[in-house]
């Protein structure tokens, strides 16, 4: 009789409702931003996988093991995540409940057996249905340094909870990825020196201290990236005091006296001085070439004004996160 038995207690259990097989769509392209702290999301996605549960052949016992299945590959593990392949990204895998409960199933090898929960059906007949949520995340551990990965495809199987349970191992879904792109949000100089044309200003243009010239506008090109965080920082070596955003000209005998060169954030309707020394943040860049729009202006800095060059330099300093 057992054989008989055992042919149709092969057909109860957890079955999946519609397709077996689970596409987990994470993005073909991601961009990790630099200040992304480990242990950060780098993406995430959701996939409902639904079955149904009965026992009408043959009592097996009262609930249904959930596990991975022992035939998936190997894969390394770190910080409760599985290792794709790119350095510093991994996957990690979260289950939740119908009923609330949630469990991690990369906290252990993807080959790893051991029943992770149970899912109760009748003992004596009848069907229950239960619809699963898998949450795959990629995770941030460390340094990355960019690449692509395809995370091997695996399953999920369940068995009756029972001393019979092992003669019955079913394979229940399998889920399979694509390739997914990593790359790290950087952005690069068009020009590394930008000249600013002053051009010839009266010494009559000037009122009194504070009083300042019509502004000349430029930019900074930067060509970036999609999704990088761009912050610049004026140098306030040659700041002068009570005049924000301003400059001392290049010292030489031939220098003018009195001025300063104002530097102003022209993004701006009414365009305002920059600060120096502080790290301004400028947005998240769009992917091609990005303009910082400045400007500059002669200011009455001193009580009288001479003639004379009146020239400056100002570094800056970008950081891509």
């Amino acid at each position: 009789m057992f054989p008989q038995i055992s042919a149709a207690a092969l057909a109860d259990v957890c079955r999946p409702v519609g397709s077996s097989v689970v596409s987990v769509p994470l993005p073909a392209t991601i961009t990790a931003q630099r200040d992304l702290a480990v242990g950060g999301v780098l993406a995430s996605v959701e996939v409902k996988a639904a079955m149904s549960c009965n026992n009408i052949f043959f009592p097996t016992g009262w609930s249904a093991q959930y596990f991975k299945s022992p035939s998936n590959v190997a894969v390394g593990l770190s910080r409760e995540t599985f290792l794709t392949g790119v350095n510093g990204v991994g996957l990690r895998w979260t289950l939740a409940e119908p009923n609330g409960g949630r469990y991690s199933l990369s906290n252990t090898g993807l080959n790893n057996s051991t029943p992770v929960t149970e899912f109760g059906f009748p003992y004596l007949g009848g069907t229950r249905y239960y619809t699963l949520q898998h949450t795959f995340e990629l995770i941030k551990l460390g340094d990355i340094a960019g690449g692509s990965f395809r995370f091997p495809n695996f399953s999920v199987m369940t068995r009756p909870s029972s001393a019979l349970g092992g003669l019955y191992d079913q394979t229940l879904n399998s889920f399979s990825f694509s390739t997914v792109q990593v790359a790290v949000a950087s952005c690069s100089l068009v020009k590394n020196s930008i000249l600013v044309k002053m051009g010839r200003v009266d010494i009559g243009a000037f009122r009194g201290a504070g009083s300042s010239t019509p502004e000349k506008g430029f930019s900074i090109d930067l060509r970036c990236d999609a999704g990088a965080r761009v912050n610049l920082t004026l140098d306030n070596t040659s700041q002068v005091s009570g005049y924000p955003g301003t400059i001392r000209l290049t010292s030489s005998g031939q220098s003018a006296r009195g001025v300063g060169i104002q530097i102003l954030d022209a993004s701006k309707a009414s365009p305002t001085p920059m600060p120096l020394g502080q790290r301004q943040a400028l947005g998240t860049a769009e992917n091609g070439v990005n303009s910082i729009k400045l400007a500059a202006r002669y200011i009455q800095i001193g009580s009288n004004v001479s003639g004379g060059k009146a020239d400056g330099s100002l570094t800056f300093i970008l950081n891509y996160l």
